[in-house]
This record gives structure tokens, C-alpha cells and sequence, in this order.
């Protein structure tokens, strides 16, 4: 029915941008009523009559307040606005910034909303400037789809986080070919698994969850196709840039990984001493730390610095930021940001005059002459 939808046994109605759940179970019978009050409500808004006073006198007492809480403007951001424009793994992040910092306030009406008061219960909290930051954005977003209709603004406009020089965003800090060399010759006599996960690692660039549910019929060589990870120790088939059922993205291995995969098994590349998936990378980082302290090698403080590696090096070879976004599974703009500015000023021109010679290419051969 147009406007009723039916969600965990109860009516759930929308109409002109609100949403509220109506009381009792969901039976056809009340189904039905619930639609005849909506259309009522409907014809009756037309007429320019109020929608609060409207909602009260005909679902009941109470119900104008349910289509004002928090909760609900969470719910409809979060099933109806946010899906449209945000990707599926940034949509779980925000509502689990969401439900672990203001659940809490799920149930009071939007507009008794304090900002000293939501200011208060985040300073309690130990957080970084950057994760305050982005917990405030998610709320934002959240008290945005309140505006104009049931508040005049949103009261967090004001808020702002200052960012410490610690919380600043670290630039890419890749390995030389040289340390990654060492590093695996290192792992490779030190542990055998360990030497595979972070071959694995540096010759596809992937994350963490991703190398971790890597299986082996998602090897076509030379190409990778990633389309699950691990997810707090469960198996997800979706990956950070990819949604359930999507067919993945296609990467580029390197050469040195795909002699390791040459060896063709069954299952999970990566396994544990049963010979299931890995739930998570401790046991290989810690055979990570223990490579650097025996090679002296610096150890980079950033997630996954195998990954920038990968990316790094695929900059500096000149590939286009279009294909580097396909295979690490960034956005373009990101690419462009964090490591094309690394060469842009130094022998940016050099690269560009290569790259149009060799897609020009030199005239050659015999010239067969058209008459």
C-alpha cells in the first residue's frame, strides 16, 4: 500500500516527507485502517489544514511526537537519504558512529535537542579531534533532514572541532622496492604463512579484511577480483568499495605474487593451523615486527603501508589515476590527492611528455601511398 510499510511486525506510515510508527501489530485488518486514517490525513493536508494537530486527532495521542524524535530522523536518513549518495561501507561506519555515541538520545523529540548538552556527553568521551569531527558529521546529517519542516536549523552548525597536528591525516609513507624486497626475503625464512600474506599484500595493494577473505577462485591470472573481506572477525562478501552481490574490482598482481599463486590450492589463500579462513592479521603482524627489528628497517605507523606501496609505485610508473583508483578501489579525487602530489612538481612534465610519445608513437615501416 502507497505510504505503509511494514518493518519488525509493526506499521510504520509516511506521508509528505514524515515517517512514524503506529501502535499495535500489524494485521490486515489494522493494515487497512491505518491506510483509510493516512489517506484521510492526506486529503485533509491538502486543504491546508496542520500536520501536527492533524497527526494527533487522527492516529492519537503521542503519535506527533514519534515522527519527531532523533531516532526517527536517524531511520530515515539512514534507510531513504543516505543510500542514494554514500557508499555501502561509509553508510556502516556512520551508523556505528551513530548507535556506539547517540543512541541515547534516540528517543527525545528533535527539537528539544541542546547543543551544550550533546557537546557534554561527546567531551566525556575519549576520542580523537578527527573521529569527534567525523561523529559530530554524522548528527549533522542527521538533523539536516529535521530542516525547515519540523526545526528552523540545525543547532550544530556552530560546532567545531579544532584538529591537532597529531590528528592531522598522514601522507602515504610507501616502502622502496629495495625494503619491501628485504622485508620479504626476511619473512620468507622467518615464516612461510607470513611470508605469503604480506607477498599477498604488496603485490595487490589490498586491505587487511580484503587479503584475509582473498580466496583462490578469485585468482584469474595476471588478475585479482575482490568482492569480500573480513569484518570483525566474520566473513562479509562486500568489500570497503563494493556492495553484496556486486562482481568486485579487478586488480593487477605483481609478478612476484603470482608465482606464489602459480601453486593453484582450493579455499582461502591465508588459512590458520586448521586450515580455515583467518579471522584476523595478528599472527602475521606480529612476524611483520619481527622482520623489521631483524632487517632495522623502519616500520611505517600507517594502516596497511603494503597497500600504499602497491599504490605508490603504480604512480610513479606513470599509470593514469583512473586505473590506480580501479585497482586499489579509491576514488579518483583521493588518488590525486595523497599521491600525485608527491610528482607533480618535480618530474611531472617529464612523465607527460613520455606518456604522449609513447601514445603517439614513431612512424615506421614501409608507408604504402593511397591513390
Amino acid at each position: 500500500m502507497d505510504g505503509i510499510e511494514i518493518k519488525n511486525g509493526k506499521i510504520r506510515v509516511s506521508l509528505n516527507g514524515q515517517r512514524w510508527t503506529v501502535a499495535g501489530n500489524a494485521t490486515k485488518t489494522h493494515i487497512n485502517q491505518v491506510s483509510r486514517l493516512r489517506t484521510q490525513l492526506k486529503n485533509r493536508l491538502n486543504y491546508g489544514e496542520y500536520f501536527d494537530d492533524l497527526l494527533l486527532e487522527i492516529f492519537g495521542k503521542g503519535k506527533e511526537k514519534q515522527s519527531e524524535t532523533l531516532g526517527y530522523f536517524a531511520q530515515h536518513f539512514f534507510d531513504i537519504v543516505a543510500p542514494e549518495h554514500i557508499a555501502d561501507s561509509t553508510l556502516r561506519g556512520y551508523l556505528s558512529a551513530y548507535n556506539t555515541h547517540w543512541l541515547g538520545f534516540d528517543n527525545k523529540p528533535i527539537h528539544k535537542l541542546k547543543l551544550t548538552e550533546l557537546q557534554r556527553h561527546l567531551a566525556k568521551k575519549s576520542l580523537t579531534k578527527k573521529t569527534q569531527k567525523n561523529v559530530i558529521s554524522v548528527l549533522s546529517m542527521i538533523i539536516d533532514c529535521a530542516v525547515p519542516q519540523t526545526i528552523p536549523i540545525n543547532i550544530l552548525t556552530p560546532w567545531r572541532v579544532k584538529r591537532s597536528k597529531s590528528d592531522e591525516e598522514q601522507k602515504p609513507d610507501p616502502y622502496s622496492a629495495n625494503e619491501r624486497d628485504q622485508l620479504l626475503f626476511q619473512l620468507k625464512n622467518q615464516d612461510y604463512a607470513s611470508w605469503r600474506y604480506f607477498n599477498h599484500g604488496f603485490g595487490s595493494g589490498m586491505r587487511t579484511g580484503e587479503l584475509l577473505g582473498s580466496e583462490y577462485q578469485h585468482y584469474e591470472k595476471p588478475f585479482f577480483i575482490v568482492n569480500q573481506e573480513v569484518v570483525r572477525r566474520k566473513l562479509e562478501h562486500y568489500t570497503k568499495t563494493t556492495k553484496s552481490g556486486d562482481e568486485g574490482r579487478r586488480l593487477i598482481l605483481a609478478k612476484f605474487t603470482m608465482n606464489m599463486l602459480d601453486d593453484t590450492g582450493t579455499g582461502f589463500i591465508h588459512t590458520n593451523t586448521q586450515g580455515n579462513m583467518c579471522r584476523d592479521a595478528d599472527y602475521f603482524m606480529k612476524h611483520w615486527k619481527l622482520a623489521h627489528e631483524a632487517t632495522g628497517i623502519r616500520q611505517r605507523k600507517k594502516l596497511y603501508p603494503w597497500r600504499s606501496t602497491y599504490i605508490t609505485m603504480l604512480v610513479d610508473g606513470g599509470m593514469k589515476p583512473v586505473d590506480v583508483a580501479a585497482f586499489s578501489g579509491n576514488s579518483i579525487e583521493m588518488i590525486q590527492k595523497h599521491y600525485y602530489k608527491r610528482i607533480e612538481n618535480l618530474d611531472r612534465d617529464v612523465l607527460l611528455v613520455k606518456e604522449v610519445h609513447k601514445a603517439l608513437g614513431m612512424p615506421g615501416g614501409k608507408v604504402r601511398v593511397v591513390k
